[in-house]
């Protein structure tokens, strides 16, 4: 039996989809919101559980692919570290998709 319900399931995945995409601490801000819960408790939640239901898990389309290699050429110098969760906030924007890091890194790996 999970210590979240559906009231609060809906809650995260709301904030977590919006203004939660923007804030450098996230679940700090949403455990002000909901009192009942520490920043770990919703962060678990969000990472284990929640994410599942809204990752977009098929394959690549071509287009993703060209924007994965052109946001990495034009947003990345030689000696910087890449930041994915920037790249994949700028792909959620753009084709309304929400990929997982993994999988994004995934690609530009097998692809070189």
């Amino acid at each position: 039996m999970s210590i979240f319900d559906l009231k609060d399931d809906n809650l995260i995945k709301e904030f977590m989809q919006g203004e939660g995409r923007t804030l450098r601490k996230p679940y700090v801000e949403l455990s002000h919101r909901i009192p009942k819960f520490s920043s770990k408790q919703i962060c678990h939640r969000w990472n284990i559980n929640l994410t599942l239901a809204v990752i977009t898990n098929g394959p690549f389309t071509q287009e993703e692919k060209d924007f994965i290699y052109q946001w990495v050429n034009k947003n990345t110098k030689a000696s910087d570290k890449i930041k994915w969760s920037h790249c994949q906030t700028a792909m959620e924007k753009k084709f309304n998709k929400f990929r997982a890091i993994n999988r994004i890194q995934g690609m530009l790996a097998h692809s070189s």
